[in-house]
């Protein structure tokens, strides 16, 4: 089986690693996830841009500093300084060296210093006293950039720091051979092997190969197409006509729900998004299958999307260990926030947290103070600093 690319919505970037395609291909696949990532860069200007007002004239607009996120200006300057004058135990420096996407890096090391009570966050500053050394950026990675990576951690890392995302698995949903994989570890993941007895007999999604937001079509299994490759359709159709995607992340070790998109078309995703759900829960069964993933990637933090079927199991379709973590402006500004805010923050600020559901942020704490702990028995798949120096990886990711 395949790898699944922006399978029913998934954002997924086509694979530029060596394996696939031409020089002439990785080339063009380089480029246009530079003029995506160029495009989002603008949105996230503009979005700063149309709130900046709030944090330079908030005392005479009476709004409270509470309601202003990140931005440029005195309130995020002001905030900055005082997080930067609390001590905290643990040191992270989120690894972003040659960034050509959107710059989640300063926007999450802002949420971490203002929410974690345990963590504070450096974006590619602190390197050689960083306890957990997390590779943030936009994947895939191409060759190159993963050897600096590698060496900027063997060189410059301390003894005993842990690795989240290391160099050598971040690509790992890059793969051609992802979902055999997953699918041999029992993960649950659409079929993209088809043969004779499939033909106008099978209902698949075909796909554009190798683009940013690629056509699809739903249809019966017809065999083969240039440039584009079938995946077996995921039914998810709710009894009043609405589709909806689920997305769940692993925190260290940890499992959180997201949000649920509800969509009016098969194709659930934002572009056809009608309403977003902040409320879902994650079966057990569910819980097993991030897990299983996890383990057989060797990834401690990554969002997983997934589609119920009518009987009520996940499948997978992508898992994205750089998703978007900015919430669109236009739902901030419905709760009555300005600036830019943490998708993790999102449920709180809309008061939808649960009697018995803790903090994301002490979720957060407590998923990577275990992480850190267990690292000194060598826990299998975490990647931990030898006073030698190099990188040690140690069985498959629990």
């Amino acid at each position: 089986m395949r790898r699944i690319d922006q399978l029913f919505g998934g954002a997924r970037r086509h694979s530029t690693g060596p394996q696939c395609g031409s020089r002439l291909d990785r080339w063009r696949a380089w480029l246009r996830q530079g003029r995506h990532g160029l495009r989002l860069r603008l949105e996230q200007e503009r979005d700063l841009l149309r709130d900046m007002w709030a944090q330079w004239f908030w005392f005479l607009l009476r709004i409270p500093t509470a309601r202003v996120g990140f931005g440029r200006g005195p309130l995020t300057w002001r905030k900055r300084t005082q997080c930067a004058r609390q001590h905290r135990d643990l040191h992270i420096c989120l690894l972003a060296p040659q960034h050509r996407g959107l710059p989640f890096g300063p926007l999450t090391a802002w949420a971490i210093n203002q929410n974690s009570r345990h963590c504070r966050a450096t974006l590619n500053g602190g390197l050689d006293q960083a306890d957990v050394i997390w590779v943030y950026l936009q994947d895939p990675i191409d060759p190159q950039l993963r050897q600096r990576l590698d060496e900027l951690i063997r060189h410059r890392a301390k003894p005993g720091a842990v690795v989240v995302n290391a160099p050598a698995v971040y690509n790992a949903f890059h793969g051609l051979d992802v979902f055999t994989r997953l699918h041999a570890a029992g993960v649950r993941v659409p079929r993209s092997d088809f043969d004779a007895s499939d033909l106008d007999q099978t209902l698949v999604v075909y796909k554009t190969l190798g683009q940013q937001g690629a056509y699809k079509v739903r249809e019966r299994y017809s065999g083969p197409r240039q440039g584009m490759a079938p995946y077996e359709f995921i039914e998810t159709s709710r009894p009043d006509g609405t589709y909806a995607r689920y997305r769940a992340h692993y925190l260290f070790g940890k499992l959180r729900p997201s949000e649920v998109i509800v969509a009016n078309h098969w194709n659930a995703c934002l572009k056809h998004c009608v309403q977003l759900e902040y409320t879902f829960t994650l079966s057990a069964d569910e819980a097993e299958q991030i897990r299983l993933i996890a383990q057989t990637l060797q990834l401690q933090y990554f969002a997983v999307d997934f589609l119920r079927r009518p009987d009520g199991l996940a499948v997978f379709t992508d898992i994205n260990v750089y998703p978007t973590i900015q919430s669109p402006r236009h739902r901030v500004r419905a709760r009555g926030d300005f600036g830019l805010w943490h998708t993790f923050e999102a449920r709180g600020r809309l008061g939808l947290t649960a009697a018995d559901e803790g903090d994301v942020w002490q979720l957060f704490d407590e998923a990577l103070i275990e992480l850190i702990a267990a690292s000194a028995s060598h826990p299998p798949g975490v990647t931990i600093m030898q006073p030698c120096g190099p990188v040690r990886r140690v069985g498959v990711a629990g």
